[in-house]
């Protein structure tokens, strides 16, 4: 009986773990944000640049960009390692979310987010 008393706080003590993480990661990768206005069509300046649910390398992947597919970039925003990152739209792929202007043609976006 005592061993599975046992048992049952450590994994309840896992969870507890596992939810304080996660959660903080959450608040800092937004998933979306309004459309602004100009929108700037551009391309993707490497191989395999990712396209992140926040603006931070620690944000989770959605999909890549690759050379001569075409993007919409939406704002741009400072991000968690103080690099500046685009809102953009993948038009060949259809995924949305953020990526590192350094790595989008022209840097990326043109209008802050303002968030």
């Amino acid at each position: 009986m005592r061993t599975v008393r046992i048992s049952i706080a450590a994994v309840m003590l896992g969870s507890a773990a596992v939810l304080a993480v996660a959660a903080p990661a959450q608040a800092s990768c937004p998933q979306g944000i309004a459309s602004f206005e100009p929108q700037v069509n551009g391309t993707f300046a490497g191989t395999g640049i990712n396209i992140r649910t926040g603006p931070g390398s620690d944000c989770t992947s959605l999909g890549h960009g690759q050379p001569g597919q075409t993007a919409t970039f939406r704002c741009w925003r400072t991000g968690h390692d103080g690099a500046r990152w685009t809102y953009l739209h993948n038009r060949a792929t259809g995924v949305s979310g953020w990526s590192r202007s350094d790595l989008l043609s022209g840097g990326g976006a043109t209008v802050s987010c303002g968030i």
